[in-house]
């Protein structure tokens, strides 16, 4: 059996193999079991379970009492798997303008071009069960026959974000079958990384030290260490293992831990449809076998350069009140995704009562493949915006510290004036978008008061749990910490697989894009075992 868990272990274990990977999400599964496929052995330590236990989610409690950041406990969680667990779903690409050089937000972009990660994209479509559409272009005509959406606006361009169906979602299910039956991939859960020990002579990570919460201890030594742990997970071992080496690992580099930025949102409006079922064919999902699809409003390139502004997006998001059968119904297709369909019985029996609904939900899907929008729901409109990168948000080393007495993270992290600049040119465009398309006829916005007034306040807004940036990619070693490979520049046999290594964060949710960096570094660490670098 490939998969262990290290409470239950009787006695403390050292381990050796080739490769050790730190992290079960999205990342580390799919980093992990590539390399295993081409014969490597490889030790898997995942913090969490199988199944969802508060004691180990109690870790991810950070220090955050000089800032408003809410996503340390609400966007991560532990265990095979890891917010696979929870992940609404969307994958987006990012573009070319995201990761580019923009003078007039004086940021120099990703240290390669994009493009190079396109080469992973039919894997990743195939892990999830997706079609190989294009993500914009050409595809919107299926969504919107009518053309009722402009398909070569200045200032708002339509993307296409693929959703896998729920099923497909858990990376954890999804993997687990493959994972017990790898003769390369040994995975430790409840084996939280705790200690670092570097060689001084080397400079190298010669092991990890993991521990479980019943005191136990797994000791793994290998030559090359992939940290896949999510962003916050993945910069506090390295400013731990910098500590651990009394600040001498890291010494001459600047950037470990700066840079803390994530995507905002704020709600600017609702939706008064004035023909549901237009309404819901145009802003519905739409159907494509496993694929769902749905309209993403983002700002154009070229508005992003005239207005020096960040990138960001608008999307119409279906607000669905608590109790409700909708409530329900979405309450218990994640618990399938969860893997917590224990708690599953009671919603069950109140969707048994309400078969009129859900007939009409499924003749409506059947009829025209999309999601059905009750006239009882609320469509609200949402802009999320690409924070810019500044050097003082940060993760540190608090001095509180958790059940291992391993420091927490301390996070410092603000919106600023550029974010603000963002968020009101991007509502202004996207006002003036909505008249000069035609929708507000079809679908006028009720907008709200401080957008109308122009009060818009930063502290209406929030951040989305997409923290990225304090591991930062780049081919200076003072100014970033991995290289473009995502090759720790300090430790030469670390690699990090995480949103951590982005130097911008773009306008799309982040999944997509960790998920080609993962094997990106997968490649990397074959390229440096083959070469016995």
């Amino acid at each position: 059996m490939s998969i262990r868990d290290l409470r239950d272990a009787e006695i403390d274990e050292t381990k050796f193999a080739q490769i050790c990977v730190i992290g079960a999400g999205f990342a580390g599964l799919v980093a992990s079991l590539r390399m295993a496929r081409q014969g490597y052995s490889v030790i898997l330590l995942e913090s969490g379970y199988q199944t969802v236990e508060s004691d180990i989610n109690e870790l991810n409690r950070a220090d955050t009492s000089t800032t408003s950041y809410a996503g340390a406990m609400t966007g991560r969680m532990r265990g095979l798997g890891g917010t696979s667990r929870r992940w609404g779903g969307r994958l987006l690409p990012l573009t070319p303008h995201d990761t580019g050089p923009r003078p007039h937000l004086s940021l120099d972009g990703w240290p390669f071009p994009i493009h190079e990660l396109d080469i992973y994209t039919t894997e990743i479509e195939r892990l999830f069960g997706l079609d190989n559409s294009a993500f914009e272009g050409d595809v919107l005509d299926s969504l919107d026959p009518d053309t009722v959406i402009p398909r070569r606006d200045p200032d708002i361009q339509i993307r296409l974000p693929k959703w896998p169906n729920f099923r497909r979602r858990n990376i954890g299910q999804r993997l687990r079958r493959e994972i017990a039956r790898s003769s390369g991939l040994q995975l430790y859960l409840g084996a939280t990384a705790c200690r670092l020990q570097v060689d001084e002579a080397t400079g190298r990570l010669t092991s990890v030290e993991a521990r479980s919460l019943r005191g136990r201890k797994l000791q793994v030594k290998a030559d090359q260490f992939l940290i896949s742990a999510g962003t916050i997970e993945t910069t506090r071992l390295l400013l731990l293992l910098n500590l651990q080496t009394q600040y001498r690992a890291f010494e001459n580099c600047r950037a470990l831990g700066h840079y803390f930025q994530d995507h905002i949102r704020l709600e600017v409006g609702r939706l008064q449809p004035g023909d549901d079922s237009r309404v819901t064919r145009l802003f519905g999902y739409d159907y494509w076998g496993n694929t769902r699809r749905k309209l993403y409003f983002q700002l154009s390139d070229q508005a992003q350069d005239i207005n020096a502004v960040a990138s960001a997006y608008a999307e119409v998001r279906l607000h669905i009140s608590d109790g409700t059968p909708l409530d329900m119904l979405r309450a218990l297709v994640r618990d399938f995704q969860r893997n917590e369909i224990q708690h599953s019985l009671r919603k069950f029996l109140y969707l048994s009562t309400n078969v009129d609904f859900l007939r009409s939900l499924g003749l409506w899907r059947a009829l025209t493949q999309k999601n059905f929008l009750p006239s009882a729901a609320e469509l609200r409109l949402d802009v999320r915006i690409e924070q810019v990168p500044v050097y003082d948000n940060q993760i540190a080393l608090s001095q509180q510290r958790d059940s291992f007495d391993v420091p927490l993270p301390k996070l410092q992290w603000a919106p600023g004036e550029t974010d603000l600049r963002t968020f009101l040119r991007t509502i202004q465009c996207l006002r003036d978008f909505w008249v000069r398309a035609g929708i507000e006829r079809l679908c006028p916005v009720i907008w709200n008061p401080n957008v109308i007034e122009g009060t818009l306040s930063l502290s209406d807004s929030i951040d989305t749990s997409h923290p990225s940036g304090t591991t930062r990619m780049g081919t200076i070693p003072a100014d970033s910490v991995v290289n473009p490979d995502l090759r720790c520049h300090a430790v030469p046999n670390i690699w990090i697989a995480s949103a951590s290594a982005f130097p911008t964060s773009g306008s799309a949710n982040p999944t997509f894009t960790i998920i080609q960096l993962a094997l990106r570094a997968a490649d990397g660490i074959v390229r440096t075992m083959l070469s016995g670098g």
